[in-house]
């Protein structure tokens, strides 16, 4: 499972004048496809577009198609048994400050997507597994990288920790809203 790069998917984003940045418009996919698998991916892609794509458009038909790839091979995290979710992040090449921004982004818009779908993130105050991931996505969706921090070399470690705090908190929100919305489903059908 391989997710188009980050500047490519940056670029296309670009290219389509889309407004959301390569994390936030990823981090917003993950959050639809955590609440239900019915997201269809034209529906996404061209929620994202804030012009139509005129046809013979080589670029624009080009990044269009960067983005589906980027639904396709997201949507196959989430319906795999094991559950390996990529996040679409810069390259660890690229300075930390770039990387912790891109990350702070992902979550605000897994945490965007959250609320379209009309989760009220306030309001959840159980299960506690659930409280306890959105709060964790929503601190780190506000963590900005300081000046002390930048020469840390454990500032690094830092971050590679997040990234695999925000993977447990995807799986454990993606879970629990299933279950939730399974038990709404059962309480109106009996």
């Amino acid at each position: 499972m391989t997710l188009p790069s980050f500047n490519d998917v940056s670029d296309a984003l670009t290219s389509l004048s889309s407004l959301g940045t390569a994390g936030e418009s990823h981090g917003l996919l993950c959050a639809l496809l955590s609440f239900s698998n019915k997201i269809r991916e034209q529906a996404w892609v061209d929620s994202l577009l804030s012009s139509h794509i005129e046809p013979g458009n080589a670029k624009g038909e080009q990044a269009y198609q960067t983005l589906m790839d980027l639904f396709r091979e997201t949507s196959k995290a989430f319906e795999a048994q094991d559950f390996q979710l990529p996040l679409l992040l810069p390259d660890d090449d690229l300075p930390l400050e770039e990387r912790i921004d891109a990350l702070a982004e992902w979550c605000q818009g897994y945490l965007t997507g959250l609320h379209l779908m009309g989760v009220k993130l306030d309001e959840i105050t159980e299960p506690k597994d659930l409280k306890e991931a959105l709060d964790d996505l929503l601190a780190i969706s506000q963590v900005e990288l300081t000046p002390e921090e930048e020469n840390d070399p454990k500032s690094e470690e830092h971050y590679i920790e997040l990234t695999e705090h925000i993977k447990v908190a995807v799986l454990t929100v993606s879970a629990e809203l299933k279950e939730v919305l399974a038990h709404r489903e059962n309480a109106t059908v009996h």
